[in-house]
Order: C-alpha cells, then structure tokens, then sequence
C-alpha cells in the first residue's frame, strides 16, 4: 500500500510533471488528470481518468502514456513502470518530499539498475537525464530511427 501511495506522488507532483509527460509522451489532460496527492491517499479510490486510476481493487492503471506503436517506446515505457515499481518498493529512505524525478535519476544510475532497463535508460541518456551509453542490448540505430513515436 505505501508502495502505491509513492507512485500517486511521483506521478501527481507538479514538480515532476516535464519528466512524467516526457516519458509518457503526452500532456496530462482529459484520460489523465493530475492532483496533488499524499502517500496516504492510496486507500482511496480515484476517479477512473485520474493519472493513476484506483478505481478497481484488484489494479493499478497508469494512463499517463501515449499510444505507442514502436518497439523502442513500448519497451522504453514498460521498463519505466517496472522501474516506478521498484523504485517505490525499494529506494530506502523515500517520503513524500523525496519523491522527485531526480531521486528516481539516482535510483537509475545504479549499473545493475540499468543493465535491467535497457530501452529506458537509452532514453534517459538521449534526453540528457544521465550519462553514459546506452546497452548494446539497445540499438541505437533502432532507437533513433523510432523517435518519430517515441
């Protein structure tokens, strides 16, 4: 439950919103509104078009993404989700008021961390979230070639 409580701040803070809508590739709108949220607010059941939809017991839905028919994104954005998950999970030490993009660019910087999300932090280090060089598990041939969607 707190794990999900840290994924409606993230997701909801204003302080986080270039980042979210550059992963997600769209702007919060109509099928994803953003509120401020507390950590504690995981209990409650959101409104169905709410960025991070509690509506339904059993799921989470996240409908901050942007259609995606390229390789390249969908994995880009499966990979930030898995990683979200984590992140909120198991970064020791995370509050409310930790919960910026950038304690998540630190939680990415780990080696193994990377090594796991592939597609994401090729995009982190194109958009000049990080540095390094992307995996060769990731072409950048084909990454370059599916920006046009991504």
């Amino acid at each position: 439950p707190t794990a999900i409580g840290k994924i409606l701040v993230f997701i909801n803070d204003d302080t986080n919103s270039k980042f979210i809508n550059g992963i997600a590739g769209r702007n919060s709108g109509q099928c994803a509104k953003k509120s401020p949220k507390k950590i504690q607010d995981f209990s409650q059941h959101t409104d169905k078009y709410e960025a991070v939809n509690l509506s339904h017991r059993e799921t989470i839905e996240l409908r901050i993404f942007k259609s995606n028919i390229s390789r390249h994104g969908f994995y880009r954005v499966l990979e930030f989700t898995d990683a979200l998950v984590h992140f909120a999970k198991n970064y020791t030490g995370l509050t409310g008021l930790s919960l910026h993009y950038k304690t998540f660019l630190r939680f990415m910087k780990d080696d193994v961390i990377r090594s796991q999300y592939p597609h994401l932090t090729a995009w982190l280090i194109r958009k000049g979230y990080i540095k390094g060089r992307a995996s060769r598990k990731v072409s950048l041939q084909g990454e370059l070639h599916d920006t046009a969607t991504n």
